[in-house]
């Protein structure tokens, strides 16, 4: 005759050990895999990070030398600097935006009157641009 309480002593230590061996695997395989999802979140937000402080540099480098260019124009390399700020801008910007770039550009090179007020008009575009994307989420 079987003896189940010996029987039954035997299937649960049986599977008592077998849990405690899967529930250690099955622990670990859950905590790296939510580890990944974080870590592309991290890698995800320090590209955003990153582009949102180069885009803010190329403006602000774009709005000096433009000033810089409106008030005086002094010699070749504060020109050369204007120039690269201003093609770098294309980056950044959206397309819509680019006929009004070529505009402010033409008028500082042609020293109309109005130049100024062009400027602060798309400075305020850029800094509508800027504030929205500082906004929003890498997400």
């Amino acid at each position: 005759m079987i003896d189940w309480n010996a029987t039954a002593a035997w299937i649960a230590l049986v599977v008592t050990l077998v849990i405690s061996l899967l529930v250690p695997l099955v622990t670990a395989i859950i905590n790296n895999k939510h580890q990944l999802e974080v870590k592309k979140i991290d890698m995800l937000q320090s590209a955003y990070n990153d582009y949102n402080l180069k885009m803010r540099t190329v403006f602000e480098d774009y709005i000096n030398w433009t000033s810089k260019e409106l008030t005086y124009r002094s010699d070749l390399v504060q020109t050369a600097s204007y120039l690269k700020s201003y093609h770098e801008l294309y980056f950044y910007v959206p397309k819509e935006l680019w006929d009004k770039l070529e505009y402010m550009n033409h008028v500082i090179y042609t020293d109309n009157v109005h130049a100024k007020d062009e400027f602060l008009l798309l400075v305020r575009e850029l800094a509508d641009i800027l504030e929205k994307q500082e906004k929003s989420s890498p997400q």
